[in-house]
């Protein structure tokens, strides 16, 4: 994973911690918007990632 990406997942990951106020979930879309996964991946969309590589949302709830 190169730097420039490790650091923008670290940043989204920080502020959306802070958006969460006392809850316990994060949407994915809150921290891989379909603008991040289409830059960093082959994919157009987090399900597409998921579907991908054989994993429903349910998977890791």
């Amino acid at each position: 994973m190169s730097k420039k990406l490790f650091k923008e997942l670290q940043t989204r990951m920080q502020h959306a911690l802070k958006e969460l106020d006392g809850s316990d979930e994060i949407p994915l879309e809150d921290l891989f918007p379909d603008e991040f996964i289409r830059e960093h991946t082959k994919f157009s969309t987090v399900d597409d990632f998921l579907n991908r590589v054989n994993l429903s949302r349910t998977d890791y709830v």
